[in-house]
């Protein structure tokens, strides 16, 4: 077998080029050991200070990110060419970013002058390397796109409590922001009534100033009601943060991953009166039970009954129940409206263990 030194030098000097970025940085001391050494490649000449730079980063590691697989054909890189200015002298370079297509040579590189967007740019490497993008399993994510002709519809909806995160493409933070955001609209699949949703401040700037949006990432509660009036959001941008200010401000009680917290379907008023039958066994507990889920709206107080009832025929209801349900919800295989179901069932009838908890144990004789 005949090995080609020259590719196997440069793909090592790629591998060991990279950190975080599958963008390969170039400078004076690696460019010709890199480039014309039989690998193409696509070099973006920049400077630090460039905004239009900036804009252009997030897609240019996008890009680098999908071609990794093919390293061995085609190469993303850059030059900070404001450090580098004997490389930027060498290439023309008058502005930034300029990006050159290098083919097998360092000398006579093309100048790229299509889209500098992440479709424009793969294109022109799929058909100047031949190779394609290798595709990627991605699931589907639950966040609502807003734009201006479904944002008042959406938002102002009085029924629903809708949480929006207005961003740009180009923000890092709004980048570093994305995954914990598809995460907490995932969390929230089982609250029809909570709404998580996005704004692309690029696209829709008008809309974006209207709301008074002035950096990005700016994150924003609209509870339900006829009002709507925005409650700007501070905290950690984190899943877990925005979980637990949305879980404050609309009454929800979900837990990272989508299930239900421990004190989900539980109603204060009917939780003290189970403390007190299960001390007393009093069918005047019950009584008063009926009175109070006679004015609660809450559609779980009919458990609360239902357990009452079933204690006074059989005393072991509250822990053989328990152990049925927690072996059910062990298994993990439940649809979530159902697990939902199982789970407030659970946390109610720890209302009713309270008392043998905590119930002091006998002194021996």
């Amino acid at each position: 077998m005949v090995w080609n030194w020259s590719i196997i030098s440069a793909a090592a000097l790629f591998s060991s080029s990279i950190s975080a970025s599958n963008v390969i940085d170039l400078t004076l001391d690696n460019f010709d050991q890199v480039i014309g050494k039989g690998i193409p490649a696509l070099v973006e000449f920049y400077a630090p200070w460039c905004g239009h730079c900036k804009n252009l980063a997030p897609t240019f590691e996008q890009l680098a990110d999908e071609f990794v697989h093919a390293k061995d054909k085609v190469i993303v890189a850059k030059v900070d060419a404001d450090q580098h200015k004997d490389l930027g002298k060498r290439f023309g370079i008058k502005g930034f970013p300029t990006l050159k297509w290098f083919d097998n040579s360092a000398k006579d590189p093309q100048d790229y002058d299509k889209g500098r967007d992440f479709e424009s740019l793969s294109q022109f490497i799929m058909e100047r390397a031949g190779v394609k993008i290798k595709p990627k399993q991605t699931s589907r994510s639950e966040v609502i796109i807003l734009t201006d002709e479904n944002f008042y519809s959406i938002v102002m909806d009085p029924q629903k409590d809708v949480f929006v995160k207005f961003y740009t493409t180009w923000c890092g933070h709004c980048q570093k922001l994305a995954p914990e955001y598809d995460n907490l609209a995932n969390d929230m699949i089982g609250e029809p009534n909570i709404v998580i949703a996005k704004v692309d401040c690029t696209v829709h700037t008008a809309l974006c100033e209207q709301h008074g949006v002035q950096g990005y990432p700016t994150l924003k509660f609209f509870p339900r009601g006829p009002s709507k009036t925005p409650v700007g959001y501070s905290g950690e941008r984190t899943e877990a943060g925005i979980l637990s200010f949305i879980n404050a401000n609309a009454g929800t009680n979900r837990q990272i991953g989508g299930t239900l917290g421990s004190q989900a379907g539980r109603i204060a008023e009917l939780d003290e009166l189970a403390t007190i039958f299960m001390e007393t066994k009093s069918k005047d507990i019950i009584s008063e039970a009926k009175k109070v889920s006679e004015n609660n709206p809450s559609s779980h107080a009919n458990y609360y009954l239902k357990v009452f009832e079933k204690i006074t025929t059989k005393p072991s209801y509250v822990n053989d129940e328990g152990l049925r349900l927690d072996n059910i919800l062990a298994k993990g295989s439940l649809a979530l409206s159902k697990a939902d179901d199982f789970q407030v069932r659970r946390n109610i009838l720890k209302a009713f263990e309270v008392f043998e908890s905590e119930k002091p144990a006998k002194d021996e004789l």
